[in-house]
């Protein structure tokens, strides 16, 4: 139960973050970036992001607990399900027309 909620957490916190860059990426849209080069710098920086954030965090808990709480299947789903749903965002503004990207109002 808790390994899902921690699934579902990362899924929606790497869909927000891509989708807040929705104006960057209809603007590199606009302007004749390929999605495949879109897909590759948006998701990774989030890859960057995660991993930055990911090994001050690590580095912490193994000073104060020790390794055997960092080899526990939530961390690893946190870690995949942020970059499944960066990917996921990413992938579904990257299908859309760049002006109708630029012109939502969300």
């Amino acid at each position: 139960m808790l390994l899902s909620l921690v699934c579902i957490l990362a899924l929606i916190t790497g869909f927000l973050t891509v989708n807040s860059r929705r104006e960057d990426i209809g603007l590199m849209r606009g302007l004749g970036v390929s999605k495949k080069r879109i897909f590759g710098t948006i998701f990774g920086e989030q890859l960057l992001l995660l991993l930055f954030g990911t090994l001050p965090a690590a580095v912490f808990w193994l000073m104060r607990e020790g390794i055997a709480q960092l080899a526990t299947p939530g961390v690893y789903a946190f870690l995949l399900c942020y970059a499944l749903g960066a990917a996921i965002s990413v992938l579904l503004q990257n299908a859309r027309n760049p002006l109708s990207i630029l012109t939502d109002n969300q």
